[in-house]
């Protein structure tokens, strides 16, 4: 990795965002892959003498994420996922045909170096599932025959242009140049959402009154994730009225709301912030946790994409209220149209005087840094997340200390989801009393639910707390012709799994965990019968393997062993005895760890034999599933999409 000058000084800027050099570990390994295609040993050796670091220390990062390459990829790198939704759509159909056309195996390159291919996991697409990614740009609703068109441009030169992205295709290396965090000014192109993103929005604006679009109220405005159109939509007058209050008020203005947190957990927002101490003479941290990869998940995403500035108001608000000088937004490094609008709308915000020093004249002063992330579901976990924003391998911390006490460089710091701190601005314009007038007794306000897989019309539907499955799946338009439901999940794959009889459960914190699951991000993936239990749930279990850090031994070795078992039930293979052996695993695995990951892969385990148990026993009587892949497909036998 020869450097000329202009390289030391890039370089150089990407470690002076920080405060400490150490944290741009990640975007100078992003620069090299920008250089020579891949994270070679020579570059390694460069940012190691860069960050005064043993090359060992860099290497340790570079080898966690699967976005650093090791090895030459493609001019144009092609990403199918194959997660457990997409794979039942028929992404495992797209991945096999690609890699047969393409005569390659699962990372590799054609012979003339254009086109190299991956599976991935779960990339926050769902409602438009089958997805194929490239160089880590959008390609929707996919099908056999369009992705081998898409392939067989790149090929000729003239690559297809991304569904939800700019209107030319960038290179491998231009878009890692990009996830370094240097803009290519290309965040003006392309739409400000797909049509699923919009049908909720759509849907309200008939006159539907069960939904209550805030959030979203600006996505069909092709200007939305502008200053200009932020603006337009009475963007930045939250802050106004913020800064006119002391920290203390917006706190508790906040905690009158009834805010919780929509990353998951769904902890008091409000509280979050009042733990951190005041008066302390310590630098705070105001994180916000934008990796967004739990399979199922598909509403940030969306959100950065079509109305950044909503988020980029919430943090400075945030920011401000618990004295923090410095912000970070983590985000997944999988999703390049997202990180481009994301840096494009920090830079305007720099510009209008509502970031750096002395904002709107109040005295108040706040950097942001946008920090993008290379590959690893772990680091959705607020400790590992911040592990990782330092520059070491994203792991789990064991708790207390919490992160208000002992976060980032071991200050004070909160972490936010995205939903959640882009839901402030609207509480400050309009009062805490409007947003807890939303939804239910305990759980308040208004969240987005995402709905995919086996309906007719997949999408985002921003409605308040405590609205059911079946009213979404109405407004929907019902399940594809000819299906009924058969399991869904109401949070995304690690919580445990709802069927039919569950579609009148409210979907709010307490309505959810009363019928035995958990709210989590809401993520409602839609399983006809069709559809193998069996085989969703291994390809779920497959994932949390792959993405265990390996720090916690229940962990690491308990996923391996719950995917053997599951590959030979899934098989027909084993003993009714393996079911007993699965929930033993699961008892043993869940809970015994530094983080949730653990129980999150026990969770769809121990619900569907609940549930299907039948079913397991079936593919042991017949020796295989008694399913039919092709029938759960949303494609054709000839490969198109239906």
């Amino acid at each position: 990795m020869p450097l000329t000058d202009s390289d030391n000084l890039v370089m150089d800027s990407m470690i002076n965002r920080y405060p400490r050099p150490r944290s741009a570990i990640m975007p100078l390994l992003h620069f090299a892959q920008s250089k020579d295609g891949y994270v070679t040993p020579e570059s390694i050796e460069v940012i190691a003498k860069k960050l005064n670091l043993e090359s060992a220390e860099v290497s340790a990062v570079a080898t966690f994420y699967t976005q650093y390459k090791r090895g030459p990829v493609g001019e144009y790198h092609v990403g199918v996922c194959t997660n457990t939704l997409c794979a039942i759509m028929g992404g495992d159909e797209i991945f096999e045909s690609l890699k047969e056309h393409l005569g390659v195996e699962n990372d590799g390159v054609t012979e003339d170096g254009k086109v190299s291919i991956e599976h991935i996991e779960c990339n926050a697409a769902c409602d438009y599932a089958p997805v194929v990614m490239a160089n880590w740009e959008f390609y929707d609703n996919q099908s056999v025959e369009s992705a081998k068109d898409l392939v067989d441009s790149m090929r000729q030169g003239n690559p297809i242009a991304p569904t939800r992205g700019p209107d030319k295709l960038p290179t491998w290396k231009e878009n890692s140049a990009l996830l370094a965090g240097i803009n290519d000014g290309l965040a003006n192109q392309g739409v400000a959402a797909g049509e699923p993103t919009l049908l909720g929005l759509k849907i309200a604006q008939s006159g539907n009154k069960k939904l209550t679009p805030e959030l979203t109220k600006s996505y069909d405005q092709k200007d939305s994730f502008t200053l200009d159109g932020y603006r337009r939509n009475g963007g930045y007058k939250a802050i106004e009225k913020a800064l006119n209050m002391s920290p203390d008020e917006v706190i508790q203005t906040v905690k009158d709301s009834g805010l919780r947190g929509r990353g998951g957990a769904g902890f008091p927002t409000g509280m979050k912030w009042g733990f951190i101490p005041q008066g302390d003479n310590k630098e705070h941290y105001f994180v916000v946790n934008a990796d967004e990869s739990e399979p199922g998940t598909c509403k940030d995403t969306p959100l950065m994409l079509a109305n950044p500035h909503v988020l980029i108001e919430g943090i400075i608000i945030g920011s401000y209220a618990i004295r923090a000088k410095h912000a970070f937004i983590y985000i997944r490094g999988e999703v390049a149209h997202v990180i481009r609008r994301v840096q494009q709308a920090i830079e305007d915000a720099y510009k209008a005087g509502l970031l750096g020093k002395n904002i709107l004249g109040k005295g108040f002063d706040l950097d942001l840094v946008l920090h993008v992330g290379a590959g690893a579901y772990i680091c959705g976990e607020e400790t590992a997340l911040l592990d990782s924003l330092e520059g070491f391998r994203g792991q789990p911390r064991l708790r207390p200390p919490f992160p208000a006490i002992a976060g980032l460089y071991a200050r004070p710091t909160v972490v936010n989801n995205v939903e959640s701190v882009a839901s402030v601005p609207a509480i400050i314009n309009n009062g805490a009393q409007w947003f807890a007038s939303l939804g239910t007794e305990k759980s308040k306000g208004f969240t987005l639910y995402s709905l995919s897989g086996h309906v007719k019309n997949p999408g985002q539907f921003e409605a308040p707390l405590g609205i059911t499955l079946r009213e979404l799946i109405d407004m929907a338009g019902g399940m594809r012709d000819g299906n009924k439901l058969k399991f869904w999940t109401p949070g995304g794959s690690s919580t445990p799994i709802f069927t039919d009889e569950h579609l009148d459960i409210p979907l709010d914190y307490e309505g959810v965990a009363a019928a035995g699951s958990m709210l989590g991000t809401k993520a409602l993936q839609i399983f006809d019968e069709t559809t193998s239990v069996v085989r969703a749930v291994l390809r779920w279990t497959e994932f949390y393997k792959h993405e265990s850090c390996g720090k916690c031994t229940p962990c690491r070795e308990g996923t391996w062993w719950l995917v053997q078992i599951l590959k030979d039930l899934d098989a027909g293979k084993g003993e009714q005895a393996d079911l007993e052996k699965l929930l033993d695993l699961c008892d043993n695995i869940a809970g015994r760890s530094f983080c949730a990951l653990a129980d999150g892969a026990a969770s769809p385990i121990i619900s569907s034999i609940k549930y299907f148990r039948e079913e397991y026993l079936e593919h042991l009587r017949i020796g295989g599933s008694p399913f039919n892949p092709a029938a759960s497909s949303l494609l054709t036998s000839d490969g198109v999409k239906v």
